[in-house]
């Protein structure tokens, strides 16, 4: 049985704004025969970025062998090095033989989302207004016919703690810059923070006071905890935050470009509230936080509940 094994390797790198280039160059992928069956291959995927990648792994030619994820294998990459696929040899062929060719793609594609509560970002107990934000200009990568950008302001007295809406990892914090100008309605110059929740969305909190972030990149929060001040108070609705949650979608089309399979889409997320319960936000109304074990505990693992509850104690 004559068995033939090709690889070429292109990784096609796309940056958005919060990833370099370099980094996404560094993901890479590699092959190990499988000690059991020498004739099937494991497919690992080496990540030393320090954030998800999402891999697409597109076959040029593919003789005699199965791979364990469908065509073309497309999956989630976690920082490190992690076994992504099988190549599974067909016994009924006489020779075996696959190139292929790798796209690597910051961030979680098609994630399982989770519909959680998600908490007022203000002190438990405080008034905050709200206001929704249309303009598509603040979206993360811009926004289509089928998914315009949804976000909410939310109104406060500067200097006032925005607390986290939900749980989660610290990705990245912009802190440096300072919006100027008087009566503004949207500035390109503002500060930032992105948290990656358990589910693979991610959540942005923009326009905060410069040099306030009470967290840093890595840290895990939970809903409730402190991250920045308030500012904005040169803003036309006053002082105030934005917030919004995104999450990214792979559609594989052979006919498209590599950057053409993906597009962000954001969610209305449902927030709860100490009189009216939970709900979808409604713009020029004012709400009630609230803050519980429940709200707090509700994306952790039964194990991780039990050691946050026994720390109370």
């Amino acid at each position: 049985m004559k068995i033939l094994f090709n690889v070429l390797v292109l990784s096609l790198l796309v940056s958005l704004g919060t990833t370099t280039v370099d980094a996404q160059s560094r993901v890479r992928l590699s092959r190990e025969q499988d000690r059991h069956n020498p004739e099937d291959y494991n497919i690992y995927a080496n990540n030393p970025t320090g954030t998800d990648q999402h891999v697409v792994v597109v076959f040029m030619d593919l003789v005699g062998y199965t791979p364990s994820l469908g065509i073309p294998p497309a999956v989630n990459v976690e920082p490190g090095r992690s076994k992504i696929f099988e190549m599974k040899r067909d016994e009924l062929t006489s020779e075996g033989t696959f190139q292929y060719q790798y796209y690597v793609y910051p961030g979680v594609a098609n994630p399982d989302i989770k519909y959680v509560d998600y908490v007022l970002p203000v002190s438990a107990g405080n008034e905050v207004s709200v206001r929704k934000l249309t303009d598509a200009r603040l979206s993360f990568g811009g926004s289509s016919a089928e998914n315009v950008f949804y976000g909410l302001a939310f109104l406060g007295n500067e200097g006032d703690t925005i607390h986290a809406a939900r749980g989660g990892v610290v990705q990245k914090i912009v802190q440096d810059q300072e919006t100027e100008g008087e009566n503004v309605v949207f500035s390109n110059v503002k500060n930032y923070m992105h948290i990656k929740h358990a589910d693979g969305t991610i959540a942005r909190y923009e326009v905060f006071k410069i040099n306030s972030a009470q967290v840093k990149e890595g840290d895990e929060v939970l809903a409730g905890d402190p991250l920045a001040l308030f500012t904005g108070e040169n803003y036309q609705m006053g002082p105030n935050f934005r917030f919004s949650v995104r999450y990214l979608k792979f559609t594989y089309t052979k006919a498209l470009r590599s950057n053409e399979w993906y597009s962000h889409h954001y969610l209305k997320p449902k927030f709860s509230t100490a009189k009216e319960g939970v709900k979808e936000l409604q713009s020029n109304y004012t709400y009630t936080a609230v803050l519980n074990d429940e709200l707090i505990t509700q994306d952790m693992s039964r194990k991780q509940k039990k050691k946050y509850l026994k720390s109370k104690r």
